[in-house]
């Protein structure tokens, strides 16, 4: 009857007071964005809140659609928005309201935000907008007014709050000064909604929800899974869940696969412990287990059965379960002896396309030519083991010797004299041999700069040294600079 009643003075109010739906959304109006990842996200303030009385109240509200901003896994998290004043020369924290929200909420939501104290008419805001993981999603700002500032609540004059703790220490004193200056209020509200507010004189006021019912974002939800986690020291209590729990984990995460999910032991703790009782006086429903200090049991098909071995009447033995997968290969087994030796083969010729090892001395009576790479410790050859192509100096300031110990160098342009910096690619005790076609000169360097030339007592560092035509230099690598050793004018 009351149901029936309330729905028939809904209807005389619809009729009587029509209500434009589509004017809901003109009560708001879009904060500038000015950065962050998401600009289709919007950010509105009330628009009556834009010139504020401070007579009334000095809070704002702003309204932001949430589904956007769910990022996590959890069934309920929280996002948040801060407020800022920038009218100063520095951006001044105001105050902050987080929100907490079930996985798959849709829709708008308000914040009711406290502006903070005004020492002009106007403030310049910006409103920083995080998702429920906390990460920083748009900035916005908007300026707001306000009027009767003589009236607004001031939090208290003649608060001296110094710290005086050891610089480059963090400990009891810095805690103390800490919640010197955080107080907490409960207040009964509708939303599980936490806010931070700093007052006008540096002190901070932290709002926690009192619900005054059931917050609503539990309304019409039953929990599925349920996690109690590690519960020690209860003092014996019990620990009632009141909601509908399809599965339960204890000591687990994410609970799956039975009603009851509890934690593998860790060598050290088990899973599970049954204090020892006396057994039932009747036999127990089926799948009943019981421990009476000796023996474990189960009751299947209503007879009551020992686990395992031990005193009392052992069950019979059920069939064998399935074959477990197959087990890693074992350790390789201990190396033979080794085999008797061969005879000696002919003498062979090295001819391979994949490479040949030598040990010992080889001896060539002839020419070797060498199309690859020879690696060797020490080589007794008459005449270079690698002659370069003729390099052309012109336009070039370093010369790569890498692996050549003769290098002809010439100028396809003689109109201009270049200079030689450095040698480049060499290793420590290489000798190189420079035989010079053209006028080119060289750049000496005495600070032992890496790659550069020294050319030896007496020579500034960093002078030029003119190179006459046809004239051959001998030089060898330390590791890290190039050493003149001889000079000869052919």
């Amino acid at each position: 009857m009351k149901i029936r009643n309330l729905i028939l003075a809904l209807l005389i109010v619809l009729v009587t007071q029509p209500f434009n739906i589509a004017n809901a959304g003109a009560l708001y109006q879009d904060l500038a964005y000015l950065s962050g990842t998401n600009p289709d996200i919007n950010l509105q303030i009330r628009k009556n809140d834009l010139e504020l009385n401070l007579l009334k109240s000095a809070n704002i509200r702003v309204r932001v659609k949430v589904n956007k901003l769910y990022t996590t896994n959890d069934s309920t998290a929280s996002f948040k928005i801060s407020m800022y004043d920038v009218s100063g020369p520095t951006r001044e924290y105001i105050s902050s309201q987080s929100l907490s929200l079930i996985r798959g909420v849709k829709g708008n939501r308000v914040l009711s935000m406290n502006a903070g104290n005004f020492t002009s008419s106007s403030k310049s805001l910006e409103f920083d907008l995080f998702d429920t993981q906390n990460n920083l999603i748009n900035v916005y700002s908007g300026t707001v007014t306000a009027t009767n500032l003589a009236f607004q609540a001031s939090s208290g004059a003649g608060v001296t709050l110094g710290a005086s703790c050891p610089a480059g220490t963090f400990g009891e004193c810095q805690i103390d000064e800490l919640f010197k200056r955080v107080s907490f209020v409960a207040r009964r509200q509708r939303h599980a909604s936490t806010r931070v507010v700093k007052s006008d004189n540096g002190l901070y006021q932290v709002t926690l929800p009192v619900p005054r019912q059931a917050f609503k974002f539990l309304a019409g939800n039953r929990v599925r899974a349920v996690n109690l986690g590690n519960i020690t020291g209860n003092g014996g209590n019990t620990t009632t869940i009141a909601e509908v729990v399809d599965s339960l984990g204890i000591g687990v995460s994410a609970p799956v696969s039975a009603f009851l999910h509890v934690s593998a032991g860790n060598g050290i703790v088990p899973s599970l412990i049954l204090n020892p009782g006396d057994l039932t006086i009747n036999t127990p429903p089926n799948g009943s287990i019981e421990f009476n200090g000796d023996d474990l049991y189960i009751t299947k098909n209503g007879v009551r059965t020992v686990v395992g071995s031990g005193a009392g009447t052992p069950g019979a033995q059920g069939p064998s379960g399935p074959s477990g997968p197959q087990g890693a290969t074992g350790a390789t087994g201990a190396q033979g002896p080794t085999g008797a030796t061969g005879a000696q083969g002919p003498t062979g010729t090295i001819n391979s396309s994949n490479g040949a090892t030598i040990a010992g001395d080889v001896t060539i009576d002839g020419n070797l030519d060498v199309t690859g790479t020879i690696t060797a410790g020490l080589i007794d050859a008459p005449t270079p083991s690698k002659v370069g192509t003729d390099f052309d100096v012109n336009g070039q300031t370093a010369i790569d010797v890498t692996g050549i110990n003769y290098l002809k160098l010439t100028d396809s342009n003689t109109g201009t004299t270049d200079e030689i910096f450095t040698l480049t690619g060499g290793v420590t005790g290489q000798q190189v041999i420079l035989h010079v076609q053209n006028a080119i000169n060289m750049r000496v360097d005495n600070a032992a700069t890496a790659d550069a030339i020294q050319w030896g007592r007496g020579t500034a560092a960093g002078s030029t040294r003119n190179l006459q035509v046809t004239e051959a230099f001998e030089f060898i690598y330390d590791g890290n600079a190039w050493f003149l050793i001889s000079r000869y004018i052919l």
